[in-house]
């Protein structure tokens, strides 16, 4: 039997951006197959996105995305001396029908796989040798957003946002599925789930805005539209992130309050250009008690990278649109960001690449 340990994890959506910019990346061809090696990039997967990775026992990484064919793959990379192995990910097809969605959640072993299909969303755990285990399922979700989180000796806590903005929260394990009184009753855009300690959480992004929610207590923090929201654990607190018009902001929360109030970190601003549009398939992480924030500058096809009190790193592929899909995980005593980047001339297909999850080394600062 696999035990789930604590964790967070999300999926994001990406969109198609209007142009590419310039850098460089270390790029590697792979066959396709139905098992195939992926090196510091993933290039001939067919991925179409989403993306989910996070970290599982002490020094692996495990990778979920879709396929084009809607099949999920999944793998599980190492990492040696605090760097990506780039012979380790083996990715392997889950599954015989096509998904609509995924996320991962992981702090421990093994990490916990949701993956939301036409009739439901099920649970598989995934520990560090690739193993998989099916542990639990909610049926009837038509989810086109999903997050899951997961903390040891409970019921994973998993929550979802259908086609029509209506969103559900469940605490799902081998005994069956239990709705949570998380769930907002206007429609949303966006979710994310958590544990604050003991205490299950939900955040929401929606045209009314940004909303955190305990079973007996509602934090607003926003009142602006919101596209995007994000939830890592971060101390005895948790970590908010979320994109509207005005740019990425980030918070800290725990149990109703307000820890950190809400502050700006990347506000689309560009020398010598007007505000790019910034915040889409959104990503935060603790990174020792700074806020590590990942997303698309979805003008400039770009994956951006902002550490709050550091500064703003953008990186690009020649030919490439970055940031389609983002995620963040930590293994080895080091972070990565995980992004799929689409050809900017050839097809849609999409190439998996690993960032290591470094700001200050780029002198490009966050406004």
């Amino acid at each position: 039997m696999l035990h789930l340990h604590w964790g967070h994890a999300r999926m994001q959506l990406g969109v198609v951006l209007v142009a590419a910019c310039g850098g460089g990346a270390t790029r590697a061809e792979v066959p396709p197959a139905a098992e195939v090696r992926c090196e510091a990039t993933c290039e001939e997967v067919d991925f179409r996105g989403p993306l989910a990775a996070a970290g599982v026992g002490e020094d692996r990484v495990a990778v979920a995305a879709r396929r084009s064919d809607g099949r999920v793959v999944f793998g599980v990379a190492r990492i040696v001396r605090g760097a990506w192995d780039p012979s380790s990910l083996r990715l392997r097809p889950l599954g015989d029908g096509p998904a609509r969605a995924v996320a991962i959640a992981a702090s421990g072993e093994p990490a916990v796989l949701a993956v939301a299909d036409e009739g439901g969303i099920g649970l598989h755990a995934i520990d560090g040798d690739g193993d998989v285990e099916a542990i639990g399922r909610a049926d009837g979700a038509l989810a086109t957003r999903i997050d899951v989180a997961a903390r040891e000796g409970e019921p994973a806590l998993v929550g979802w946002v259908g086609a029509d903005g209506a969103a559900r929260v469940l605490a799902v394990g081998p005994g069956g599925a239990e709705e949570l009184p998380l769930a907002p009753e206007s429609a949303a855009l966006d979710v994310a789930v958590a544990f604050d300690e003991d205490l299950p959480v939900a955040a929401f992004a929606s045209p009314a805005g940004v909303v955190v929610r305990w079973r007996d207590t509602e934090l607003r923090l926003s009142d602006r539209p919101a596209r995007e929201v994000a939830l890592a654990p971060s101390g005895d607190a948790l970590l908010v992130g979320w994109a509207e018009d005005e740019g990425v902001l980030v918070a800290r929360a725990h149990r109703g309050e307000v820890r950190e109030a809400p502050r700006t970190v990347d506000d689309g601003s560009r020398a010598g250009e007007p505000a790019h549009r910034v915040g889409a398939a959104l990503a935060v992480h603790d990174a020792a008690g700074r806020a590590l924030v990942a997303h698309q500058d979805q003008t400039a096809g770009c994956l951006v990278l902002v550490e709050d009190g550091t500064g703003r790193r953008d990186v690009a592929s020649p030919g490439r649109t970055r940031g389609m899909h983002v995620a963040i995980a930590r293994a080895g005593g080091a972070s990565f960001v995980l992004d799929l980047g689409a050809h900017a001339t050839r097809d849609v297909r999409m190439t998996l690449h690993v960032t290591p999850a470094r700001v200050a080394a780029s002198g490009r600062q966050a406004r």
